[in-house]
């Protein structure tokens, strides 16, 4: 019924703030139905293809930072981001930039 988001938000044991001001079914059947159409439909679908790949794993780090800021989910916003670096190919240009961060900062 799209009020999933709405007891998570309205106990303090699973929010980092106070959302009490989200109270309407409109917004908070928005965020609900968003979360699952992104994490069942938009992110699975998409991932797959390869030049939407860089888009869609920004995405999802910038939906699971905000999980991780919002919410008390032990550590899935931080570590949901690191499961995404398997979409991640040996000529992906994120591990280009680790490996010449790791020769920047290398100790000599």
């Amino acid at each position: 019924r799209g009020e999933a988001m709405h007891f998570v938000f309205q106990q303090p044991a699973w929010s980092r703030f106070s959302f009490h001001y989200l109270d309407d079914p409109f917004t908070v059947g928005l965020i609900t139905y968003g979360t699952l159409l992104f994490e069942l439909v938009i992110f699975p679908a998409l991932v797959w293809i390869g030049p939407l790949r860089p888009w869609v794993l920004l995405g999802g780090v910038l939906f699971h930072a905000g999980i991780a800021l919002t919410m008390k989910v032990f550590v899935f916003g931080e570590v949901m981001p690191i499961a995404y670096l398997a979409f991640l190919g040996a000529d992906s240009r994120v591990i280009g930039l680790a490996g010449a961060w790791r020769k920047i900062f290398a100790p000599r």
